[in-house]
Order: C-alpha cells, then structure tokens, then sequence
C-alpha cells in the first residue's frame, strides 16, 4: 500500500484552489454569456445515446460522469455550441513561466481532450489557458477526427485487455510519467 501523506502541502493545496477558482470564474462568466449556447453535459448525454452506461454526479460547475464498461471516470469542464456545432470545453490553469512560453496545447492535455471528445462523440474542443497569476486567457482549438476515436476507442479495449489478464502495458514512448518513482 501507498504510504499516506501525513501533511498536505500548502503550496500543492494554494494551486490546486487557484485552479478551482479560475475553472468557476470561466465557467460561471461563459454560461452567463452564452445562455442556451451553454450546453449542460447531462443534457447533452442523454440527447446523443452513447453507446455505453454512465452516471453523471453534479459538483457545482463539475459533472463527473462514471462509464461502467469500460470503467472511466472522468469529468469535461463543459459543452458550448459554437458557429452549430457542439464543442468540448476544457480549461487548464497554469503558472505564469508555462502560460508564456505556451504557442499550442500541450500534448498530454491534447490526450486527454481527444479522449473525453470520444467518449462524447464530439469532433471539436476548445481549450483555455488561464495564467493562475494574472488571468490572461489563450484559447485554443483542438480538432478529433474519426480516425482519433478509432484509435482512441482501440486503445481502450487494449487496456481492458490487459487488465483482465493482469499483466501491465509496455511502457509508453512518452516517457513523461514513467520516472523510477512512478512505473
């Protein structure tokens, strides 16, 4: 078993409150502006029929929606319909050395939008980048092809695969996660 963590770290705890709070100020200021183009995540689920179960639990801003088969947890920071078309909304915050040198969405957090785009059957997401420090805004968008959800639904079952066999997956060639303290 993992050792717990005796003291959180303030630092650690300040960030992740800074990020809660630049979420709601987006959030609340978008479904303020756009009014129907705001798109309820539940709604929107029950309209598109995916293809699997789900339950979605509302925290404030936040739905989490829980897939049974296979089991993801996960949880878009929104659905805005722009130019008639539904689009993935996520929202990173950041530090402000980060924020600057950002010129595109950075790669893991690509992933992870094309993967919540598959799982809601949308081919477009808008990603914002707020400076935690100042509150400057990048905003970018982040296209997912049928291909993408191809190999992305694929790539599910592969870890499936691997589950019910009990074995671990090959290291990824990203080795970004896999530092000795983590694989």
């Amino acid at each position: 078993d993992p050792e717990v963590e005796q003291k959180v770290d303030k630092a650690l705890r300040f960030t992740a409150d800074m990020g809660t709070a630049c979420h709601h100020i987006i959030q609340s200021t978008l479904i303020g502006s756009l009014g129907s183009d705001w798109i309820d995540v539940k709604d929107y689920l029950s309209k598109i029929n995916p293809p699997y179960k789900y339950e979605c639990e509302q925290l404030g801003f936040e739905t989490r929606i829980m897939i049974q088969d296979p089991p993801i947890k996960f949880a878009p920071d929104g659905i805005v319909r722009f130019q008639d078309d539904y689009r993935l909304l996520e929202i990173k915050s950041s530090d402000r050395p980060s924020f600057e040198k950002l010129n595109d969405p950075k790669s893991h957090h690509v992933d992870q939008v094309k993967c919540y785009c598959t799982l809601l059957n949308l081919h477009s997401a808008l990603m914002v980048y707020i400076d935690r420090v100042y509150g400057d805004l990048k905003c970018y968008e982040v296209k997912v092809t049928d291909n993408d959800m191809q190999e992305i639904w694929k790539m599910f079952s592969e870890v499936q695969d691997y589950v019910k066999k009990n074995i671990a997956p090959p290291k990824p060639e990203n080795q970004r996660y896999c530092t000795p303290s983590y694989c």
